[in-house]
């Protein structure tokens, strides 16, 4: 651009709400531009100092300007008025933030800090005003008015009303990061930066560095564009751009970054990551999940994972022999009980009131499940061709040797001897069991009704 507007040895630029651009230079005071017209301001026209550092826009459409003698303003018909406070008047302004409300608050490069409204300067702190060491940046909470982020050459960030002391502020610690040069809200979130490093707070005021960027010296400034895209400037190393990413490395976020994965799919909100060492399921909110097909495909080298249009999931499996595997859509749950959960039998609570637990279990799950398409099967065998009813009769006996139940052990013994042996030697099918109990159930209550 033409220098002989006053373009020279460019040290800021400031966008108001007009959308015009405000130019500081080094050494030849403010240059406005609106498209294709520009304004030159200079010590003529009232300027402290034609080497201007920041500025900043009031409430009302003013644009208050940063010197390196004090303060001024350009009102809305480019009127350009020195704001005198002799508090300020050899001081070098570094930075302007203005609130929610128009306040503009400063700090210069002695440390002190500042607020204007108005156009006056109402309130001035220096460090021991405040309780606090060399205060080195200034920021107004882009949330609420009134209160300000304080940078320090600690590498502290204060947060609090402003002019309140040290005790009243919050303390949050940036380190590694040191001297605070620059503070700004950008993308949503508050960046800070010293001149070789930079960094974010978190919804919890937690700061968080970013590494591995190629401009590490004499950072100076940051900002971001539209697309969400961070430029920072550095006197050195000229300018980056740090480019927003929308990917989210989900892998290392869940601990298995150290596996090569060859498939991925999304089934009923959960995630599945087919690797060359095994199956990984992760839950809606990335968090690991072991059950049952993890367990089966442990170590397997999954090459690919696709679901069908009934709901099943396939998986390809490269090595163990295991080909293709199929987990089912709806799956089913089998229980055993026995007849005995069916029905008391004297003596026999003890070992009834086990099975009749099964039962209830079952029923209850075969409810819960359903939503899931998972049936619950509950098998109810009968007697079989085992030593169990000799085993049961010793058993009982034992246990009520010398008790009121003394007469249970006599009737063990009379069952014993009295019930055909064939009655535990000939198989009967559960579903039969179940019969001869409905058939025998049934006629019981109709005899008693009668």
């Amino acid at each position: 651009m033409d220098t002989s507007g006053g373009l020279t040895s460019g040290r800021g630029l400031f966008e108001d709400s007009l959308h015009r651009i405000w130019v500081a230079t080094n050494d030849n005071g403010v240059v406005l531009l609106e498209g294709e017209e520009s304004t030159h301001f200079t010590y003529k026209e009232g300027l402290p100092s034609s080497s201007v550092r920041c500025f900043e826009e009031d409430g009302k459409g003013n644009i208050i300007i940063g010197t390196t003698s004090g303060l001024a303003y350009v009102d809305p018909d480019k009127n350009l008025v020195p704001i005198d406070d002799e508090r300020l008047e050899n001081e070098t302004v570094i930075r302007l933030s203005a609130d929610l409300e128009g306040t503009v608050f400063g700090v210069t490069k002695s440390g002190h800090i500042f607020s204007v409204r108005d156009l006056k300067v109402t309130n001035v702190f220096d460090c021991s005003d405040l309780g606090i060491d060399k205060i080195s940046m200034i920021y107004s909470d882009p949330l609420r008015s009134g209160y300000v982020y304080i940078g320090t050459s600690e590498g502290v960030l204060y947060h609090g009303r402003f002019g309140d002391a040290k005790i009243n502020l919050r303390k949050i610690f940036c380190s590694p990061l040191t001297n605070i040069q620059w503070i700004s809200y950008d993308c949503g979130r508050l960046w800070v930066s010293s001149q070789t490093m930079s960094g974010y707070l978190d919804d919890d005021l937690t700061f968080h560095v970013l590494y591995d960027l190629p401009v590490d010296s004499a950072i100076e400034m940051m900002t971001s564009d539209y697309q969400g895209n961070l430029w920072y400037a550095s006197s050195t190393l000229g300018v980056m751009k740090v480019v927003t990413n929308n990917f989210v490395n989900i892998t290392k976020n869940a601990g298995i970054d150290c596996e090569v994965v060859n498939a991925t799919c999304l089934y009923r909100d959960m995630l599945y990551i087919g690797t060359g060492n095994g199956l990984y399921v992760l839950n809606s909110s990335g968090e690991p999940v072991n059950n049952a097909i993890t367990d089966y495909l442990a170590g397997c080298r999954i090459r690919c994972i696709t679901a069908d249009s009934k709901g099943n999931l396939w998986f390809a499996v490269y090595n163990h022999d295991m080909g293709v595997v199929c987990l089912k859509s709806s799956g089913r749950i089998i229980n055993i009980s026995s007849v005995a959960g069916k029905a008391a039998m004297n003596f026999g609570g003890w070992y009834n009131v086990s099975k009749f637990a099964v039962e209830a279990f079952s029923d209850a799950l075969r409810i819960e499940m359903q939503p899931f398409g998972i049936s619950v099967v509950l098998i109810e065998p009968g007697t079989s061709k085992t030593a169990w009813g000799d085993i049961a009769a010793d058993h009982l006996a034992t246990c009520v040797a010398g008790s009121a139940y003394e007469r249970g052990r006599r009737m063990c013994e009379r069952l014993k001897e009295e019930i055909p042996r064939q009655l535990f030697e000939i198989p009967i099918q559960a579903a039969v069991g179940g019969k001869i109990i409905a058939r025998g159930y049934n006629r019981r209550n109709t005899d008693h009704n009668t």
